[in-house]
């Protein structure tokens, strides 16, 4: 499956409304596009060797298992913004070596990728293309870059998806297998968020 084919009909798992909170982000967000708060970047140290294939093996694995990680969000087809989920979403991690760099120049050639990436602003009708870069500074080092947004994760979700990396990874890297427990469906936490009576949560 390609970036392509992931949006054809029959592989669409769920469309739902965005919770109160997601559409004051998105909303938002469409606004200032090139400042948005509410787009992350986050840049990783990993020392040692890195198992390019177990890594992505891990990604895929954790986005096969939380539905937040394979929605894109709509807002101008329907009434109501809404996030649609796919079944399958494939996961790629584009690499890079900088290695012929000096450090300064990497790190500067750091931030301005970052800052242009900014600068772009988020694609919310692609947000289930998750933005990995394994960047190798030199010998078992390497940086990785994960950006993402807080429509979709804030602070606590994102680590617990980093904590399922990590365990799918040292899964992958020593065993070549890996069998993840069951996750909860986002879609039946938005189901139980629009069932809340807005005057009681004031």
């Amino acid at each position: 499956m390609t970036d392509r084919t992931h949006r054809r009909a029959e592989n669409v798992e769920a469309i739902a409304a965005v919770t109160p909170m997601q559409q004051g982000i998105l909303f938002h967000s469409l606004k200032v596009r090139g400042q948005d708060p509410y787009f992350i970047q986050r840049v990783f140290v990993v020392n040692g060797p890195v198992d390019a294939q177990a890594l992505q093996r891990a990604w895929q694995s954790v986005a096969d298992r939380h539905q937040v990680l394979r929605e894109d969000y709509r807002w101008e087809e329907a009434a109501k913004p809404a996030q649609v989920i796919y079944k399958l979403r494939p996961v790629a991690i584009a690499s890079e070596s900088w290695r012929e760099l000096l450090p300064d120049a990497q790190l500067a050639r750091l931030r301005a990728s970052l800052s242009e990436e900014r600068a772009q602003g988020f694609d919310f009708r692609d947000a289930s293309q998750l933005r990995l870069r394994l960047i190798e500074r030199r010998a078992e080092q390497h940086w990785l870059v994960w950006s993402y947004h807080h429509i979709a994760l804030d602070g606590w979700s994102a680590a617990l998806i980093l904590s399922d990396v990590l365990g799918a990874y040292h899964a992958f890297a020593t065993q070549g297998s890996f069998s993840p427990p069951g996750a909860a469906r986002y879609t039946a936490y938005v189901d139980w968020i629009h069932k809340q009576d807005p005057a009681r949560a004031l």
